[in-house]
């Protein structure tokens, strides 16, 4: 498994695609941890100027399924919540900072907290992630 984990990060530090498009960056990673952010230009932000909602969650799926990923087993999302705290307004950066609550034998919860460049909570996400188990072949 230890090898799908690292070609996940090679594939994210590598290759074009979601993650690179929207600009996630993943900033420490370690046992039950992850911190990543997006820096916030024009492209990110809905029609009212603030960072738009999917940005948010989509920062922290992404920073979340990595934390649990430390474990050494892919995982895909099973279940989410999001609670919307603050808008991002007028913000350099958005931060994800995700702890695993619990790491079971298929699935793993765990909590991330979004925040902007001055430390405001934007939002509170639980998630639900599915370990992936491949089969030998």
């Amino acid at each position: 498994m230890e090898n799908k984990i690292k070609e996940f990060d090679r594939i994210v530090r590598d290759m074009p695609g979601f993650i690179k498009e929207v600009g996630m960056q993943f900033l420490e990673v370690s046992e039950g941890y992850c911190k990543g952010r997006i820096y916030i230009s024009e492209k990110h932000l809905n029609p009212m100027g603030t960072v738009h909602g999917g940005v948010i969650f989509s920062l922290a799926d992404t920073i979340g399924g990595r934390a649990a990923m430390t474990y050494g087993t892919p995982t895909v999302t099973l279940t989410s919540s999001i609670n919307y705290l603050s808008p991002g307004k007028d913000t350099e950066y958005i931060e994800a900072e995700a702890n695993v609550v619990r790491n079971g034998r298929t699935t793993s919860v765990v909590d991330v907290m979004i925040r902007s460049a001055e430390g405001v909570d934007i939002a509170k996400v639980t998630i639900t992630f599915y370990k992936v188990v491949y089969e030998k072949s």
